[in-house]
C-alpha cells in the first residue's frame, strides 16, 4: 500500500514499538508493533484489544530515527504523511524523551498475526 494508504488506514496512537530490524543497507525496514486494536474504527468488543503486527517499509530511499533508541520503552504518540515520507513522533515511555522516526517511502506491507 501506498503512504497515504496507510496513514488512513492505521491508527498507531498508543501502539508500542516492539523492534525495529534494518535490512538491505537501509532499503527495508521492518517495524514490529504492539498495536493497539482498540484505537481502530473497526473495534468491537471482546476483540482482543492489542497484538502484534509487522510493519515492513519497502524501497525505503531515505530515514533518520535516533540510533540510540531502546524501542521496548517507545510508544508512538502520532503519525502523520509528510512530503514523501511516513514521521512518528514517538516518546520514550521511561525517560518521557520526545523522538522523531522518518520514513521515505511508498510501499508498505502490514503482516497481522
Amino acid at each position: 500500500m501506498t503512504r497515504t494508504e496507510f496513514v488512513s488506514a492505521f491508527n498507531l496512537h498508543d501502539s508500542l514499538i516492539e523492534n525495529v530490524k534494518i535490512t538491505g543497507a537501509g532499503t527495508t525496514i521492518e517495524m514490529e508493533i504492539d498495536y493497539a486494536f482498540w484505537m481502530q474504527d473497526n473495534y468491537r468488543e471482546g476483540d482482543p484489544e492489542t497484538g502484534l503486527i509487522t510493519v515492513i517499509f519497502k524501497n525505503v530511499s531515505r530515514y533518520t530515527m535516533p540510533s540510540d533508541i531502546d524501542w521496548g520503552e517507545t510508544s508512538i504518540l502520532e503519525m502523520k504523511e509528510e512530503d514523501k515520507s511516513i514521521l512518528f513522533l514517538v516518546i520514550n515511555d521511561i525517560t518521557d524523551a520526545s523522538l522523531k522516526v522518518l520514513i521515505e517511502t511508498d510501499e508498505i506491507d502490514v503482516k497481522t498475526y
